[in-house]
């Protein structure tokens, strides 16, 4: 046993278990029961009992897995809250509903709230708040080319005004006048 306090010059190796019994609470690098001014190799697992703050950069070279269910409903809720932005290298799947918040207008097709490099498959309904516009000027030469070529029919409830040719490859049926 010793009491009181312990200094060691050299190298401390400990064969079996060490329990540290101080209950200190850490609030900062310089605080709690251990403190350490190197760095700590481990090993083997480490499980932490409480919060655990780090104030330099995580680098995890394995799979990092979130055990916390919680559901998010804003940008600062959820099992994981990030302040900055993420790059990611690889894919992204999402598992359920998902909602960007950001209000940033489009002018372009380089600019919006979300901008998507490749191209984008829906598999269900796409519902347009604002105006929508179509920036490829490819030619059309029949019903299935052009900048927009639609498989099924078309609803249109307001005008359709047309800058160039017109030509119906089926019945034609006009249930107004030519003005």
């Amino acid at each position: 046993n010793v009491d009181g306090d312990t200094t060691l010059g050299g190298t401390l190796t400990v064969a079996g278990v060490t329990r540290f019994d101080d209950t200190t609470d850490s609030t900062s690098k310089t605080t709690g029961s251990v403190q350490m001014d190197g760095g700590v190799g481990i090993a083997l697992r480490l499980n932490v009992g409480g919060a655990t703050d780090i104030d330099g950069t995580l680098n995890v070279d394995g799979v990092a897995t979130f055990n916390d269910a919680t559901d998010a409903s804003s940008t600062t809720s959820g099992s994981v809250q990030i302040d900055g932005g993420v790059g990611i290298v690889k894919k992204l799947f999402v598992g359920d509903d998902t909602k960007i918040e950001g209000i940033t207008e489009s002018v372009d097709k380089d600019s919006g709230a979300l901008i998507v490099e490749g191209g984008v498959g829906i598999e269900k309904k796409l519902n347009i708040g604002g105006q929508t516009k179509v920036f490829d000027t490819t030619q059309s030469d029949g019903k299935d080319t052009g900048s927009l070529v639609v498989e099924g029919g078309i609803g249109v409830e307001k005008n359709v005004n047309i800058g160039q040719n017109a030509k119906v490859e089926g019945d034609f049926e006009l249930d107004g006048q030519f003005i």
